[in-house]
């Protein structure tokens, strides 16, 4: 294996996690849900993050995102503690939230609108990521009028728009059918390779992470601890046909390898 997964090593400071927890209080206890999480994510890098259910996979993105407060430990980009939301980061959640009054146009516009930019600057720039998404001739659609992998596509096209360093997804395939989930895969990976903006994805499909990431992620049950940091080597552009590659399936292997210690009486997709 050491030839296909290689520890990843510390080469940049661009956004960095030192020593990260985070604790929640549920009535009178105490719950923690990261643990002593420390990494760092280079410019431009796909970042893959996988775990059994509960582990703290998205209340890491949250924190990242500058939604919650760490009990412990800090988040810096740049040099930079993150301690609140910022144009910097965008957050693309699970379900796309559109605004079902607007349509693709105006919903992808909405953030540069609230950002009072020109109304030309805002036609070019929505107009731009309508194509890259590759939802033209759906400029004029509402939300109700698109299948749910059409809807997602706005929902990155909104994101992007904003013009973030960062790119921040919660899971947002996994309310597609399989066939659709894999389209909007290999979409994304299109997208990151046109963009060369930095991915951070939160997953609990083992396949869907590999093929997406330079590095992956791998925690450990609540409170979620770093089991392992993996640096995928499989080169870029990436298609579809990569995951019947057999170095593809032992990479697959040893990650569900991985994760199934820290299961009980749970399932991992692989």
């Amino acid at each position: 294996m050491d030839d296909i997964i290689l520890k990843m090593e510390n080469d940049s400071k661009y956004l960095m996690v030192e020593k990260l927890s985070i604790s929640f209080l549920n009535q009178a206890n105490e719950i923690q849900a990261l643990e002593n999480i420390s990494l760092e994510i280079k410019k431009g890098e796909f970042v893959s993050v996988v775990g059994p259910s509960g582990c703290g996979k998205t209340t890491f993105l949250y924190c990242l995102a500058g939604l919650l407060e760490p009990k412990s430990g800090k988040v810096t980009f740049e040099n930079k503690t993150i301690t609140a939301c910022g144009k910097d980061r965008s957050l693309v959640f699970q379900d796309p939230l559109l605004l079902p009054w607007r349509t693709v146009l105006s919903n992808i516009s909405y953030g540069l609108e609230m950002q009072k930019q020109k109304k030309e600057e805002i036609l070019k720039k929505s107009n731009y990521y309508v194509k890259l998404v590759h939802l033209n001739g759906f400029e004029n659609y509402y939300p109700h009028q698109l299948s749910g992998g059409m809807r997602q596509k706005v929902n990155l096209a909104r994101a992007l728009a904003n013009d973030p360093q960062i790119l921040l997804l919660d899971e947002p395939f996994s309310h597609l059918d399989a066939l659709t989930r894999e389209r909007m895969q290999q979409e994304l990976l299109n997208i990151f390779e046109k963009t060369k903006k930095t991915f951070l994805f939160v997953t609990h499909d083992i396949e869907e992470a590999i093929f997406l990431a330079d590095k992956l992620i791998v925690l450990s049950k609540r409170p979620g601890r770093i089991k392992e940091i993996i640096k995928i080597d499989f080169p870029h552009p990436r298609y579809l046909p990569l995951k019947n590659k057999g170095q593809f399936y032992k990479t697959k292997q040893y990650v569900w390898e991985l994760l199934s210690n820290e299961i009980s009486n749970q399932t991992v997709s692989i």
